[in-house]
């Protein structure tokens, strides 16, 4: 990746996500009759959400590494679920540039959601649902954070 490359994703995870777009998209994952192209349906005009999915789909975690250039496959990689979890933390104002979180909170959030999906087929769960528990488990932490980070 070069230098123009990387500075570029990082304006683009600085792209204010539209609230509108988020109730949207949770609007059409509540509804089972929707799969992941009504998802990326419902994605697709917020650019700064796209991007963040975009970029998780090409993660190490999700072993594509800079291959998924689409939206509509970008969805199918990461699944509803994680989808879900993105909305519901931009939602709850998690993510972007002004979002306020305890100094650690994220990769704490990363290594259980991580380690919960690894551990889900064990238990008879989906890997992608548990590592979206795993990421929002401690979302009532940062949102006391927001709120009152001093008494936090």
């Amino acid at each position: 990746m070069t230098m123009q490359e990387a500075e570029l994703i990082a304006e683009l995870r600085r792209l204010p996500l539209r609230p509108s777009s988020v109730t949207r998209v949770l609007m059409v994952l509540d509804d089972p009759r929707n799969g992941a192209a009504a998802a990326a349906d419902a994605v697709s005009p917020d650019v700064g959400l796209c991007a963040r999915i975009l970029h998780l789909a090409n993660s190490p975690y999700f072993g594509a590494s800079g291959r998924i250039g689409s939206i509509d496959r970008a969805v199918v990689t990461v699944g509803t679920s994680v989808v879900r979890s993105l909305a519901i933390t931009t939602a709850a104002g998690l993510l972007g540039e002004a979002a306020k979180v305890p100094a650690g909170f994220w990769s704490h959030s990363g290594a259980v959601g991580v380690a919960a999906s690894r551990l889900a087929g064990r238990f008879g769960l989906a890997a992608a649902d548990a590592l979206c528990a795993g990421l929002l488990h401690d979302l009532g932490v940062a949102l006391a954070y927001q709120f009152d980070s001093e008494a936090y």
